[in-house]
């Protein structure tokens, strides 16, 4: 459609313009066209990734409750002292409460305990410490809790490691009133300029936003002065974006959303890698992938192999392995060639098959 325009009329002929009626049929035609093309398309405006929790490489709960570890794609759970545990929860189909169908959620159960020091967070470190420096920002996310519980949002500026970096700049926290029943929130903040910090010389500089669930007195300012409490928090849909005001949640397609994933954690499984016999008790494997964000970590998630079940061909026979183990690996943002330890009897030189193709061998991480 051509852009219509509304004929205002002029003071000099007498002539009337459209009516009010005429003047909002093209006004409302010219905005049915551009939220159903221009504004439809894929923006990513949304900073976040994996906001709307569908991926979890990692599997669907059973995560580390303490500490620090990932769980959905890109979220982490920061909990020094207390304990939280996160897992996956589904929408029932057709629900209205959270509007466009969304399919999941994600739930965190925390266990409070007492400490200035203790706190139980949900972050998701985005790259970059300068992409967000001076700018105004605004979260929209929807959230629930099993009571009546105060939540409290923040940002974080990470200058990253190596050399001599800056102290990470720790943002002041807002608190939002959770009822039981899904409420969406909007807030927004303006985050300082980095200008005059050092940034390390690792590449692993990032802005975090912060969910704070439970915070001792030490965290009253960054957490928004919620203080300990135990209980049950569902957050859903988050969208951070550049400006004041809050837009439409940035549904991008499945593919897209977890090949942004996969740059900073890939599962691969067996048939994504090439194998090579290198004497009696070990094997060469070998894979390539898309560029993660920097060189991973790998750690090997199948540590036993089945000859009964056809899983790994060396040469003209199925062999079995167990307690396997990496040995030397060399990895690098674009692949990996390790040997794994924990077979027994092979002849080296010989070309490995995984038959056993789904199974997950490692899983690489290149996260903050």
């Amino acid at each position: 459609m051509t852009q219509q325009h509304i004929n205002l009329g002029t003071q000099s002929d007498g002539r009337d313009g459209d009516t009010n009626r005429a003047a909002w049929e093209r006004a409302e035609a010219n905005f049915n066209e551009l939220y159903g093309g221009s504004l439809a398309t894929l923006s990513f405006k949304n900073l976040l990734i994996n906001g709307d929790f569908d991926i979890w490489q990692r599997g669907t709960s059973g995560f580390a409750t303490t500490g620090y570890a990932y769980t959905a794609d890109r979220w982490k759970i920061l909990s020094p002292g207390s304990a939280m545990t996160v897992s996956r929860q589904q929408f029932q189909p057709g629900q209205t409460d959270v509007p466009k169908n969304p399919k999941y959620f994600v739930r965190s159960a925390v266990s409070s305990v007492a400490g200035a020091g203790n706190c139980s967070i949900l972050a998701q470190f985005m790259e970059d410490a300068l992409r967000l420096s001076d700018q105004t920002v605004t979260v929209s996310f929807w959230a629930k809790a099993d009571a009546a519980r105060k939540m409290g949002v923040s940002f974080d500026q990470n200058p990253g490691s190596g050399g001599s970096p800056s102290a990470q700049v720790s943002g002041s926290g807002q608190a939002v009133q959770l009822l039981t029943t899904w409420q969406k929130f909007i807030l927004t903040f303006i985050l300082p300029s980095i200008a005059g910090l050092s940034l390390g010389t690792n590449a692993n500089d990032s802005t975090s936003l912060n969910f704070w669930l439970d915070a001792g007195g030490t965290y009253n300012a960054r957490s928004g002065g919620i203080g300990q409490q135990s209980g049950v928090f569902d957050i859903a849909r988050v969208q951070v974006e550049i400006g004041p005001y809050a837009t439409s949640f940035d549904d991008r397609p499945p593919g897209i959303e977890l090949g942004l994933c996969q740059r900073y954690a890939r599962i691969v499984n067996g048939a994504g890698l090439t194998g090579l016999t290198l004497g009696t008790t070990s094997i060469l494997f070998a894979g390539q992938w898309p560029t993660m964000r920097a060189s991973p970590s790998a750690t090997l998630l199948k540590t036993s192999f089945s000859a009964s079940t056809y899983e790994l061909l060396a040469g003209p026979a199925w062999i079995a392995g167990s307690n396997c183990a990496l040995s030397a690996p060399g990895i690098t943002p674009q692949g990996i060639t390790t040997a794994i330890t924990g077979f027994s009897g092979l002849i080296a030189g010989q070309p490995v098959l995984i038959n056993n193709v789904g199974a997950n061998i490692f899983l690489l991480e290149a996260e903050y």
